[in-house]
């Protein structure tokens, strides 16, 4: 039983270390954050279960490993803050994977259909009517033949909004899909930071020109984990898992490098497919600061897809010259298989404090 304890205590030990060990030394360790809510939570039970067997050794250890898992409470769990410092000078960010407006066959008849594929006519009309001053959207969808799906020329004719896309192009028959960032602002610089082989995977950027500032929105998707449809393979399972977190960690390095070494200040929003207690996710937040952390509230799980809801993998970060007034994770609207996240941002040196309110999100009944 004593041998039982031991390889267990080491094994949570190094799964809350994993945290801050590159899966570049072994990727194994990108595999191990996944397990850190369930290390926090076994060893809560495992200490309580020893003090009332009175094993006070075993109590204390894993007790003491409890206590150093809260070292991620920050990132998993925010109380309500107070409300949002108004500022006229304030714009909005917008975060969103649309999840290709509920794609599923993209040729199919009911996936071009309104009165099918409700959920992409709920996306679209959420979007019009909650039109943020700066969206960046992933899995973004665009058909220009289609009068449902011609997404762009909808959300143009809402809003004045000047736009960057980067899109893979399957077909030469105007239909595309991938990052987008739209801006009522100016647009004055734009590009790829990098794109992935399947074309909607990657990073872009967009300079935009806010009053006499500019900042530099990212908008950044990294690859899901494309684990095999059949989990009967375990070594498949594993080849999987093994290339999913070395790339995201090599997608983490051309990020960083390039948020480093940018003129401005930054926003970033992101999908990066990985826990908030990933090596990945601490490595962008020494860097940046998550808006999740400093305004959000309660869990802010982002994932809606069928499995693994507890998790928050979608995220806006920003640079320490930046003010944020309000964060939301608006997670009562369930059309795709993420939540939404809208923030409220100021630069310094433009901030003009008024009175306390909050992001209103607007529903079409």
């Amino acid at each position: 039983m004593r041998i039982l304890h031991l390889f267990l205590i080491i094994f949570f030990s190094f799964s809350l270390l994993s945290t801050f060990i590159s899966p570049d030394i072994f990727w194994g360790f990108g595999f191990l954050v996944f397990l850190i809510p369930f290390v926090s939570i076994f060893c809560l039970l495992i200490s309580i279960y020893n003090f009332f067997k009175l094993k006070t050794g075993f109590f204390l250890t894993y007790l003491a490993i409890f206590f150093c898992s809260l070292y991620h409470f920050n990132t998993t769990y925010q109380f309500s803050s107070l409300g949002e410092i108004k500022d006229d000078k304030a714009f909005s960010v917008m975060s969103y994977n649309v999840s290709f407006f509920n794609k599923k066959q993209t040729f199919s008849k009911e996936y071009y259909d309104p009165s099918h594929n409700t959920k992409a006519f709920q996306i679209r009309e959420w979007l019009s009517y909650n039109s943020t001053d700066i969206m960046c959207l992933q899995e973004f969808f665009d058909d220009i033949n289609s009068p449902f799906l011609n997404n762009i020329q909808h959300l143009l004719k809402i809003q004045d909004y000047k736009k960057y896309f980067v899109f893979e192009q399957k077909h030469d028959n105007g239909i595309s899909g991938g990052l987008i960032i739209l801006s009522k602002y100016p647009i004055i610089n734009k590009g790829q930071i990098f794109l992935s082989d399947n074309g909607y995977n990657g990073a872009i950027f967009a300079d935009i020109k806010i009053n006499n500032d500019t900042i530099r929105i990212v908008n950044a998707h990294f690859e899901s984990m494309q684990l095999p449809t059949k989990r009967n393979n375990p070594k498949e399972l594993i080849g999987s898992l093994k290339r999913g977190i070395l790339k995201h960690n090599y997608q983490t390095n051309l990020l960083m490098d390039f948020l480093e070494e940018s003129q401005y200040e930054v926003i970033l929003c992101s999908d990066l497919n990985e826990p908030s207690y990933s090596h990945v996710y601490y490595k962008i937040n020494s860097l940046l600061r998550n808006s999740f952390e400093e305004k959000g509230e309660g869990f802010g799980f982002t994932y809606n897809g069928n499995l693994l809801k507890f998790i928050r993998i979608d995220n806006q970060f920003y640079s320490k010259n930046i003010i944020l007034h309000d964060f939301k994770t608006i997670n009562d609207f369930r059309a795709s298989k993420h939540f939404p996240l809208i923030g409220s941002y100021s630069i310094k040196g433009n901030f003009t404090p008024g009175y306390i309110t909050k992001l209103e999100v607007v529903y079409n009944e």
